[in-house]
């Protein structure tokens, strides 16, 4: 008998299209959030806001509604931040893989990954590894 595979819950990049979200890892060990010096990390996850700027619905910027400041998620030297205003906001792309899971790719073509309780970008050297795939859910 074959053993049954995990299965998110309903997830996926259809529910990021101007929605309340929230990224979490599929291992287990926390979600995108923000710390006191309001750069994404690794923790008890965060609710995250999705707004598409464009007609592309996979094409978002993610901003944290922690903080009620309107600052968004961006890459500052290979690492996430969630300093952008407004106007410098960085779109990310959410694609789909592995049944439910997703891979988050910012505009420089790298791609968002766990890194040791840190939120960093590189690239994706064949098929996404387990810290570059995440859940998103609804909240």
């Amino acid at each position: 008998m074959p053993t049954p595979q995990p299965t998110p819950a309903p997830s996926g990049c259809s529910l990021v299209h101007g929605s309340n979200i929230r990224i979490v890892s599929p291992d287990g060990s926390g979600g995108w959030a923000v710390d006191d010096n309001n750069i994404g990390i690794i923790s008890s996850t965060d609710k995250l806001m999705a707004v598409s700027l464009n007609s592309k619905p996979n094409e978002v910027v993610i901003s944290d509604t922690r903080l009620k400041t309107y600052t968004y998620f961006q890459v500052v030297s290979g690492w996430m931040h969630n300093t952008a205003t407004t106007k410098r906001a960085q779109t990310f792309t959410c694609a789909e893989v592995d049944g439910g899971f997703v891979t988050w790719r910012a505009p420089d073509g790298t791609y968002v990954t766990a890194d040791n309780g840190k939120l960093a970008t590189g690239p994706l050297n064949g098929a996404p590894t387990i810290n570059q795939k995440w859940i998103v859910t609804k909240w």
